[in-house]
């Protein structure tokens, strides 16, 4: 909806359970411009050693055994994760999205710090999208 991000998070919060080499599939299911709210990546977030505290213990929580009461998210603000980074322009420079086509794909690890930013479309348009988690047959 208009004015409202999907906050900073990583999906093994949610999906915790099992294999840890499961992946998520982000498909637009339409074109979807920058300003509709796209989904954005902090890229290295899954493996910067100034990540692993984090990985360790938020990345580590399981949403559904400690019965969380709401949205699992780190943070709102993605500005929150610039301590992650050696100074700020490194830390601007992360963040990674583009326009989408429908049928792309994206494909990241459930230990990618990831959001969706604002819909500031003056139309109130709203984007479809939708994603999916896939796991090797070769896991056990």
């Amino acid at each position: 909806s208009p004015a409202k991000n999907t906050g900073v998070h990583v999906d093994n919060v949610y999906m915790s359970r099992g294999s840890n080499r499961l992946l998520t599939c982000w498909i637009p299911l339409m074109d979807i411009r920058m300003e509709l709210g796209t989904v954005f990546v902090l890229d290295g977030s899954y493996h910067l050693p100034s990540f692993t505290h984090f990985q360790q213990t938020y990345g580590a929580m399981d949403a559904e055994a400690i019965n969380l009461n709401g949205t699992g998210h780190f943070t709102q603000d993605p500005d929150d994760m610039s301590k992650f980074f050696r100074n700020e322009q490194d830390y601007k420079l992360r963040w990674k999205s583009c326009d989408f086509r429908a049928g792309d794909v994206l494909i990241f690890t459930m230990n990618t710090v990831h959001m969706s930013s604002v819909n500031m479309n003056q139309h109130k348009h709203v984007r479809m999208s939708c994603d999916t988690r896939w796991l090797s047959t070769n896991e056990k």
